[in-house]
């Protein structure tokens, strides 16, 4: 089965690089599936942003829903800000950005940590999000 790619029609998402963010992110990717799971692909510039990136994204059935959730309390003040793990990154979100870093194991000192403007990462996220649904879907057999 093939998996599902980002739509390639609209354009990536960009944002206008400030001090605070100096990176510009494209937040296209593409899909890859393996061992019944999704992995994101990203193919920019940066190969230490690509994999970190591709490592936050969880190929999980809550996983879009849940940081979802989190960013709202953040954003609406409930927690002035709030980190979580998964197992392969360590991710802080703010009201303002979300900041993403590997955890610190001898081979992946060198990557440096990624923050996103919050707008650009629920924007990967309900990209994500959709994408994932739709495999899922396909998983069990739903016709869409």
């Amino acid at each position: 089965m093939q998996a599902p790619s980002a739509d390639s029609s609209r354009p990536s998402a960009y944002f206008k690089p400030t001090p605070k963010h100096p990176i510009r992110f494209q937040m296209k990717f593409r899909v890859e599936e393996s061992s019944d799971q999704l992995t994101a692909i990203f193919d920019t510039e940066d190969p230490l942003q690509n994999s970190l990136l591709s490592r936050f994204l969880v190929s999980s059935k809550y996983f879009v829903v849940d940081i979802l959730h989190d960013i709202s309390m953040v954003e609406r003040g409930i927690y002035p800000s709030h980190a979580f793990e998964n197992p392969e990154v360590f991710v802080e979100l703010y009201k303002d950005h979300i900041s993403i870093e590997p955890y610190v194991e001898e081979e992946e000192t060198e990557i440096p940590k990624v923050n996103m403007p919050l707008e650009t990462a629920k924007l990967l996220l309900l990209e994500w999000g959709v994408v994932l649904q739709r495999w899922l879907m396909k998983q069990e057999g739903v016709q869409l």
